[in-house]
Order: structure tokens, then sequence, then C-alpha cells
């Protein structure tokens, strides 16, 4: 930097190397005898500082723009939490560096504190606003709320609903996935699975010879987009995959005479599908995921199990569902093929894991469980293997958990809880924060979520 530093004066200018728009707390190194705290800044290749007296707490700051005064800027010494204010169109936000940084101005050695403030020109307030605003996330749950004698399919957008349905037959929404600006939404109305793209329905087509069905879970990625579910001839179900738009069939019914889709992922060139086929021999039951269409069965036949929720990882593959074994119905991670691990504690005889989400080396599980004690439903949460039961508002009775999704330092839970006989769709944040999506007049459910 240049020269000409002239301590303890109340004002001055000076020129020196430019190095960006860029505004550093500097304070010299302790026992040289100068205790005065500073901030300079860069604006054209000019610094300005403006301040009190040695040992001051706060300090002014005079703000050039094209060596014209602009406004003053008011710092207070705190460089652990920095500057937040704004003045003039200048917004000022944090860079931290690894390492202190030691400059020598004039014999005297000044410390660049680990924190530096990046001094960011903006042309207008609304363009400040609209950068804060990238920061806002935005929460899509799916589900139902029940208008009348029948289930309306509803998409809450941070606890604003929209109704997708008209209310002439039951409908349900399943699942929610958003892509850029485009929200995904399945399930069905009334007899039809359907999906919705933005609030418009497309009706997703039937093999021949079926008669009804429905969309259980959406995937999308790039152009692609999958989805899961069923279809029923009148008799037996049929699990299939809708990739943009085409129906696939996943079970080859010579062998499996029941089957539903609950849950699919995609990566790169792989599809993977989670749900449950029964086999005719024996007559059960089980979960089974399907890679591009082959089978991956999680169970040995024998015991009832079914795969609600899957996740892809790398290389690994984890799902999670339930099996019926000795009169216990008990929740279960699966990851790679058999491999399995039963979540609950075994105090309860009834859980079940419904959904699954992985953030880094976070694995997050919603589910639920029947207490042993009061014999009433608890949502749950399960965070790398550790369980906590979901709190209830004021005056609910029992819980259930449908889904999850992880989002940063967040977790959110949706699902519902049971208040004077009506279910209430609900969403927990971090295992406590309650948010309920209705008011308890008409039974509703939350099924899907999606946070972004």
């Amino acid at each position: 930097m240049g020269a000409g530093l002239n301590t303890g004066t109340v004002t001055r200018t000076e020129n020196y190397l430019s190095i960006g728009n860029i505004a550093a707390w500097i304070n010299d190194v302790a026992g040289v005898g100068n205790e005065d705290k500073e901030f300079m800044v860069l604006v054209n290749g000019k610094l300005e500082v403006s301040y009190y007296q040695k040992n001051l707490i706060r300090n002014t700051m005079a703000l050039l723009h094209n060596n014209n005064l602009i406004g003053n800027l008011n710092l207070y010494e705190n460089h652990n939490t920095g500057f937040g204010a704004q003045n003039g169109g200048i917004g000022i936000t944090h860079l931290l560096t690894s390492h202190p940084i030691t400059l020598k101005i004039m014999k005297i050695t000044y410390v660049l504190f680990n924190m530096l403030l990046v001094l960011v020109l903006c042309s207008c307030k609304k363009e400040i606003k609209d950068r804060q605003d990238t920061s806002v996330q935005d929460i899509y749950v799916s589900g139902y709320q029940n208008k009348g004698a029948k289930a309306i399919a509803t998409l809450w957008k941070n606890g604003i609903a929209a109704e997708l349905t008209d209310g002439t037959k039951n409908a349900y929404a399943n699942a929610v996935f958003v892509l850029n600006e485009d929200v995904y939404v399945v399930g069905n109305d009334g007899s039809k699975p359907i999906t919705w793209k933005n609030g418009l329905s497309v009706d997703l087509p039937l093999i021949a010879g079926n008669i009804s069905g429905a969309a259980s879970s959406v995937y999308v990625t790039g152009s692609d987009i999958f989805i899961a579910g069923y279809q029923n001839d009148g008799n037996v179900n049929q699990a299939v995959l809708w990739k943009n738009g085409e129906t696939v069939q996943l079970v080859n019914y010579y062998l499996v005479q029941d089957a539903k889709a609950n849950a699919v992922y995609a990566v790169g060139n792989d599809t993977f599908v989670a749900g449950y086929q029964r086999y005719k021999t024996p007559n059960r039951d089980g979960a089974v995921y399907w890679k591009n269409r082959s089978p991956v069965a999680l169970m040995p036949p024998g015991n009832y199990s079914v795969a609600n929720s899957i996740f892809v990882q790398d290389n690994d593959v984890f799902v999670v569902g339930h099996e019926v074994s000795d009169g216990r119905t008990e929740a279960k991670l699966w990851k790679n093929n058999n491999a399995f691990t039963p979540l609950a504690d075994g105090t309860t005889k009834i859980s079940s894991a419904e959904s699954i989400y992985i953030s880094g080396t976070n694995i997050y599980i919603a589910g639920y469980q029947v207490n042993p004690v009061t014999n009433k439903y608890e949502a749950k949460l399960w965070e790398n293997g550790f369980e906590t039961i979901l709190p209830l508002s004021d005056g609910a009775g029992f819980s259930w958990a449908r889904a999850v999704y992880a989002s940063g330092v967040d977790t959110y839970v949706a699902g519902y809880q049971n208040k004077n006989g009506k279910r209430i769709a609900t969403v927990w944040k971090n295992k406590s924060a309650i948010t309920t999506l209705t008011d308890g007049t008409n039974e509703a459910e939350a099924n899907g979520i999606f946070v972004k």
C-alpha cells in the first residue's frame, strides 16, 4: 500500500495500489504505542477514513463513490460477529480468510483480523432485497383436506393452501418435488392417477385393461420426470413407473400376484423404485426395490414386509419400511440389498419407517410407533439411529409422520396430529417447532414435503 500514514488525525486520504473494493477492520499490534482503531475503505483507488479518538468503541467511516461523499457508516467494535449496516446503496457482507494477513505501513505493523468485509456496490435497494430473498427457503407440502364429504388434493407453500381438485371426487396429493421454478405434485383424483405441474393437472395413462390407479412418488432430474405408483385391473394391484408419461410395468405377474410401487429415486442412468410384491408362494407381501426394472428382494419370502421409501447416495441404496414377524410390526432400514437394521427400541409392538432423506453423513428417517403404555400412535424422527418422539400440539391425542426432508442444518417432517377426532396436517421443524397447516375443522393430512 502507499505511504503517507499520519496517525491521530481526524480524516485523511491516501493513494495506494488497487486490490478491488475491499473494506477491512484494522488494528495495530499491541505494544507499538498506537491503539487507534480504524476502518479503511478502498473506493476507486482511494482510501477514506474518519474516526474519533483512541480506544473508542464506536467509529464513523466516510463513504466515497466516484470521489463524492455518499454517507457515513457507524461501526461497532465487534469483529467476531462483523457488521451488517447499509447506507447510501452500499451493502457489507463477510468474507473469512484462513490466516491473518500482516500489512506494513511506514514501519508500523498492523494485523488484519481473520474477518474481512467485502464492500458490495448496489445500484438500488431492490437489488439488495432480491439478493437477500434468495436465502429464504420455501416449504412445499402435499396432502389433502376435506371440504364437505370429499377430500381435496392440496399443496401448501409456506403454509398457504392451494387446492388442486374441485371436490367432486376424493383426491389426494401424495408427494411433491421442486426443480428450478417448477413444482411437481402426484397423487390421484378419484380412480385416476394424476400429476400436477405448477397446478395444471395431467392424467397418467393406464395399461390396457386397468381401470384405476394412483401415483405415490415423484423424482425429477434434468428433463426426465419419474413417477412411481400402481394400477389396478379390478382384481390385483400392479406396480408401475411412469417415465415422462410412458408407463413401465415393473412386475412379472406369472410369479407375483400383487405389487405396489411406493417411492422412486433416479441417479444418472439408473432408476430405483421401492415397494412390495406379493408372491404366489408363499402368499406374503415382500419388501423389494427395482433397479432399472430388475427386482431386488430385501427380505426372504415368508414374513410380511413393505418398502416405503428409497434414497441413493454414492453406490449405496438405502430403503426404509417395516416387517411383520412374531406378532410384531417393526420399522426397518435396509442398506444394500438384504442388510437391514431394526429401528424400534423393542418396547413397542408396532412401528414403521415411512420416509428417508440423507444429507451428507446424516441419515434422517420419519415414521411412527404405537406407545406401549398409552397405545397411541406417535410420530417419530430417527437421526443417525437416535430416535425422537415428535411433540404434540396442545390437546392433540396422537400423531403420524409420513415424510422427511433436510436442508442445511434444518430438518422438516410432514404428517398429521389428531385432535378431537380430526386429523390436522402438520409440519415439525428441528424436532420441536410445530406448524399446523389446518385448524382441525375438517380432516387433513400432510403426505409429502420439499424444501427449496
